[in-house]
């Protein structure tokens, strides 16, 4: 099976807003998987899991805010991010996604698949969380926790990637240089996510979700407790949870393979 175009990187208006999108869609009817990122990330923290995943349609995207083209509207609470995730899809043609939401984006596609969920066949939550009544919250960048480490994740490239660096390296001078970048600074995308963070939380309509999840974290996430993803797995009807041994929070990176095998594997359940 071969793309008619793997990983297009284009511009297009959403909602007033520049928005730089990574696409890859298949000539067969398949929903491509919508890939909502975390805390400033742009949409190049998902390469090495895309490169796993060969087969599948994507649509990768940066948040408003985040390539350094400064977003139309006011910030937004997480239904409207919801409403303008609807936008971006239609935006692009596309009826129905498998939905992949990671850390922040996590929150995220809760909310979308609260508001939409006719809009989703799938719904994949990666080292995220239900928001307000999980300690740490996502928000906090990892600065008390600088020195690398042994474990399942490299705290220098969670920085880089958070700072809109390149996600999979250990250059944390080159993201604060890309951080101050007028042209390229993701710092208005970052307080924006930030401001859609508060006072939110999935916990009290997380039972109403009937649409089949798969949850994913890695066993040593220090950002996100292992407590936590068992709650958020237990608490959504149609949930299946997969911890990835070993692993921290940056799976994308540090665990592309085996996060793309069970995504893979989840998926084919749905295929035609």
């Amino acid at each position: 099976m071969n793309p008619k175009r793997a990983d297009e990187v284009r511009f297009i208006n959403v909602a007033g807003s520049r928005v730089r999108i990574a696409t890859r869609l298949y000539t067969v009817q398949q929903p491509p998987i919508l890939l909502i990122n975390g805390i400033g990330a742009r949409l190049e923290l998902w390469r090495p899991f895309s490169l796993e995943l060969p087969d599948r349609a994507l649509l990768m995207f940066d948040l408003p805010g985040i390539s350094g083209f400064p977003a139309h509207d006011l910030p937004l609470g997480m239904p409207g991010l919801a409403r303008w995730l609807i936008e971006l899809m239609d935006s692009v043609g596309v009826e129905q996604v498998d939905l992949l939401g990671y850390s922040w984006g996590g929150l995220l596609a809760q909310q979308l698949a609260r508001d939409a969920p006719q809009r989703i066949r799938a719904l994949i939550l990666a080292s995220t969380n239900f928001g307000i009544g999980t300690e740490p919250p996502l928000g906090i960048l990892p600065l008390p926790n600088l020195l690398p480490n042994d474990r399942g994740d490299d705290p220098w490239k969670l920085l880089s990637a958070v700072l809109g660096g390149p996600p999979g390296e250990r250059n944390p001078i080159g993201a604060i240089m890309n951080a101050l970048n007028p042209l390229t600074t993701p710092i208005e995308g970052n307080q924006r996510q930030l401001y859609a963070l508060t006072g939110w939380t999935s916990l009290p309509w997380l039972h109403k979700l009937q649409l089949p999840t798969l949850v994913i974290a890695g066993d040593d996430d220090p950002y996100v407790p292992k407590s936590a993803v068992e709650r958020l797995a237990r608490s959504l009807p149609r949930a299946r949870l997969e911890l990835v041994a070993g692993a921290g929070h940056l799976l994308p990176i540090n665990r592309p393979g085996p996060m793309a095998y069970l995504v893979d594997d989840f998926l084919r359940q749905f295929d035609a």
